[in-house]
């Protein structure tokens, strides 16, 4: 390891000798601790996808809002998000079926366009 050797702080009025590494060194000491913070991150991630694909079948997001008091503010967000999604279903079957039943019209003629 590449060390420069400098003289105490005034703290120590010289009389030890102190290790700082050089710049080089302590950037690589850095990237070191980066890359060991990056690892420590995955690893954490990894064991939470684990965690989830195996209890994920356990927790039955519909049953446990069914089994809630009327007045729970999820409750209402899951009705009202499952109602959306009905009339959005809905409003896309009744356009498809005007465009089936309806040939295209062209555009009228501009004129002196």
């Amino acid at each position: 390891m590449d060390l420069l050797y400098t003289r105490g702080s005034a703290c120590s009025l010289g009389r030890e000798l102190v290790h700082t590494p050089a710049p080089a060194v302590r950037a690589s000491v850095r990237k070191g601790i980066c890359m060991k913070r990056i690892a420590v991150l995955i690893a954490i991630v990894a064991v939470a996808v684990l965690l989830a694909k195996r209890l994920g079948p356990r927790f039955d997001v519909a049953s446990r809002i069914a089994a809630m008091p009327d007045s729970a503010p999820p409750k209402w967000i899951f009705n009202n998000v499952t109602e959306i999604r009905a009339n959005t279903d809905r409003i896309l079957d009744l356009l498809q079926r005007q465009a089936t039943a309806e040939p295209e019209h062209p555009a009228p003629a501009v004129p002196g366009g």
